[in-house]
């Protein structure tokens, strides 16, 4: 332990705690505007927060489904359960809950990134550290996006957890026991298991701390294999069951997955991340990947993996622990994210808010170290609170700006559009944006244009004949259904539904194409399958009353027979009897009521 950090466990460092004061208020004034802010549906938010039925309904799910939480791809019950609860606290108000959850979460992980950089290397460098990672534009995704609640309070647990492995080295080191502590660290991970499956890299942080401390892997194993031991057991049990369904979310999208493509997709991640670290000017919610990108392309990427490996090798040779475990722990939590374990998205803003932490403690060692060694303490203090203060205003300006992209989908996608505007996916959020104010015009213009770019990406939303038909291009909305159905990767009910609802609200013919009757025959099948779409009185009446004009007896059948079995049929069907009669044997239709009169 250095000298700095043994003083610290002791001394009065009054300074560091008023900057961390100033640091909380700063960071939660810049974060206050999100609670202002809704939810961004259907960007994940709709998928973790709105839609899910644990989420609506707590109390009326299974605990399988509160537990394993199948919709979302992998386990997040504790996410799941203060989303339910916030919700049924307050309904009208819940999304500034969430929002302000996120924010007090992040402003916990400030104090614990500072109280545990302090401790290995001193009060003014964790102030630092905290400072410039807690303002940092990359961080924004996570904090501001409640969807990343998830990601938020899984590195709450894991800086907690490696907070009181810490202390219980302390300890140890004093020839103290320290159960508690281990049984603190166990309930932590416990509750990280419950966020992100993430969590299961918890043993090896630890390990990487005792090793920090000068103890040997062989001592770290005779000392605490058991603590290991139980703490890797969920590698085991629990990853395969977290992992399934993630599986199937990833190997539903189409495309090259084999390993030149992963370690292709990984080197230019990791250019983009290193770039988002450094010079965070260009923040999205997303960073496509270009198949068969240029040479040119990977050039940060291999750069960044060429000076990370150079710079391990270095630290290794010089036996500089702390600076080498700094890199260590970047490695280890950029790991998951880092696309040769195969993601839905290429890179994210999200997948650097754990490792950031440990990237900027290097730096900051590395320009202290060098600047402690070539400058006079008065003009090292007033040059480098100086920079500081600039560097830190420049992120807080910066993250402000970032912050207030994610108020809407609009604010949010309307930069990618114009940076990409050959990607399919802002098209299909800012149509979902002026489809749901009801700015049918605009949402069609945005959708059409983005037309071309879903057939390529086989991602066309199922909303877009309803805004095609309500602007007075039924046409165009009938071709589009079909289309829909057979390029969407992969096709959902409500696709079938938005089909059958275009060709029988504008009365289009079904044609006489092999291939769109066969469509239109699948989407009856799944259509009478919804029971709650077949309680729809009208939506059934108009289907039967459509296919009856078609001469499609068949198809019709299932319309009407759930009609007659209704308390009391609507009494206009009787007036479709003879036309029915005429295609179709045996006859369905029951006697007239009487109240039906003749």
């Amino acid at each position: 332990m250095t000298s700095e950090a043994s003083q610290d466990r002791s001394g009065n460092f009054r300074g560091p705690s008023l900057g961390l004061l100033a640091l909380l208020i700063a960071a939660a004034v810049l974060y206050s505007q999100t609670l202002s802010f809704g939810l961004l549906d259907p960007f994940d938010d709709g998928l973790y927060v709105l839609n899910r039925p644990e989420v609506r309904d707590w109390w009326a799910s299974t605990w399988k489904s509160r537990i394993l939480t199948p919709e979302t791809g992998y386990p997040v019950p504790l996410p799941t359960f203060l989303y339910a609860h916030a919700r049924l606290a307050a309904p009208e108000s819940f999304p500034s809950i969430l929002h302000g959850l996120n924010v007090a979460v992040h402003l916990i992980n400030i104090g614990l990134v500072f109280a545990l950089i302090r401790r290995w290397q001193g009060p003014w460098v964790g102030l630092v550290v905290s400072a410039l990672w807690g303002l940092h534009p990359a961080a924004v995704e996570s904090v501001a996006w409640i969807t990343n609640l998830k990601t938020c309070l899984w590195l709450t647990f894991l800086l907690g957890a490696m907070l009181l492995w810490e202390r219980r080295l302390d300890r140890v080191e004093d020839g103290e026991t320290a159960c508690g502590a281990v049984a603190g660290v166990a309930l932590l991970y416990i509750l990280g298991l419950g966020c992100r499956p993430s969590m299961v890299l918890l043993p090896a942080a630890l390990f990487l701390q005792s090793w920090r401390r000068g103890t040997s892997a062989a001592e770290i194993t005779t000392k605490d294999g058991l603590v290991f031991a139980g703490l890797t057991l969920p590698v085991v049990v629990y990853m395969p069951i977290a992992l399934t369904n993630q599986s199937q979310v990833v190997d539903s999208i189409p495309g090259d997955t084999g390993l030149t493509v992963k370690i292709q997709k990984a080197v230019l991640a990791l250019g983009t991340a290193a770039q988002n670290l450094l010079v965070p000017v260009d923040l999205m919610p997303i960073y496509p990947y270009k198949q068969g990108a240029h040479w040119i392309e990977y050039v940060p990427g291999v750069a960044a993996i060429l000076g990370l490996c150079g710079l391990g090798v270095a630290l290794a040779l010089k036996s500089d622990r702390t600076w080498l475990v700094y890199l260590l722990m970047a490695a280890l939590l950029w790991a998951p994210f880092s696309q040769v374990v195969a993601l839905p998205r290429m890179t994210a803003d999200t997948y650097l808010y754990g490792p950031m932490i440990w990237l900027i403690a290097h730096g900051v060692s590395a320009v202290r170290r060098w600047w402690n060694r070539r400058a006079r303490p008065f003009r090292q203090t007033a040059l480098v609170g100086a920079l500081g203060c600039v560097l830190l205003l420049g992120f807080g300006m910066s993250s402000f700006q970032q912050i207030g992209r994610w108020k809407s989908l609009k604010t949010l996608w309307e930069p990618v559009q114009h940076r990409h505007p050959r990607l399919w996916k802002p098209y299909v959020m800012l149509g979902h944006y002026y489809r749901d104010r009801g700015e049918w015009k605009k949402a069609a213009a945005v959708l059409t244009e983005g037309y071309p770019y879903m057939k390529q990406g086989h991602f066309i939303p199922d909303f877009m004949p309803e805004v095609l038909s309500r602007v007075g291009q039924p046409r165009q909305a009938a071709d589009v259904a079909v289309t829909a159905i057979k390029r969407h990767r992969r096709v959902e009910d409500d696709h079938y539904q938005a089909l059958l609802g275009t060709l029988a609200g504008n009365n289009i013919p079904m044609g006489d194409d092999p291939e769109v009757v066969s469509i239109v025959e699948k989407a009856v099948d799944v259509y009478t399958s919804h029971r709650a779409w077949m309680d729809i009185r009208s939506n059934r009446l108009g289907l039967a009353r459509y296919f009856l004009a078609q001469k499609r007896a068949d198809l019709a059948r299932p319309f009407l027979t759930r009609e007659f079995e209704s308390a009391e049929p609507n009494c206009q069907i009787w007036g479709w009897e003879e036309a029915y009669n005429s295609m179709s044997e045996p006859p369905i239709f029951p006697p007239r009521p009487d109240r039906c009169g003749d």
